[in-house]
């Protein structure tokens, strides 16, 4: 059985490690205390093509410079994935599911990018936490 939100491509825009050598010399570190810092933003547009939507996943890790300085690293994630449906669905129900499945997806694809791009730096392979991604943007009221 297909599912009703299918992701057909994704890509990476954007980016950027950066190891913080002044904490331990550039020898690898003791295990983190994890004390990073992460910030997400997230964009849904519509595709000109039916039924197609383009959801933008940024991830930042660190990225203030007091945080940078504490911890063993910093990094930029841009990921860009195109989602389609099936016809049996309707707007609401897609608007549900790209704002929330959609950016679920590209979680998982970038934490395999960001464990493959760490494996062999000075901090060891680094998996991203897991997200509860409906309470993170749930709507402030």
């Amino acid at each position: 059985m297909t599912a009703l939100m299918q992701l057909e491509d994704y890509t990476v825009s954007e980016i950027f490690f950066k190891v913080n050598e002044s904490l331990f010399g550039g020898a690898a570190p003791e295990s983190s205390d994890h004390n990073d810092e992460y910030d997400f933003e997230r964009n849904i547009l519509c595709n000109d093509i039916k039924d197609k939507f383009i959801v933008r996943l940024l991830i930042c890790c660190n990225n203030r410079e007091e945080k940078f300085d504490a911890n063993q690293f910093k990094f930029r994630l841009e990921l860009r994935g195109i989602f389609s449906f099936t016809d049996e669905i309707d707007e609401k129900q897609k608007d549900q599911l790209v704002s929330l499945n959609g950016i679920s997806i590209l979680y998982g694809i970038a934490r395999g990018i960001v464990s493959q791009a760490t494996a062999n730096m000075p901090i060891g392979r680094l998996v991203l936490p897991t997200v509860n991604f409906s309470e993170h943007f749930k709507p402030q009221g």
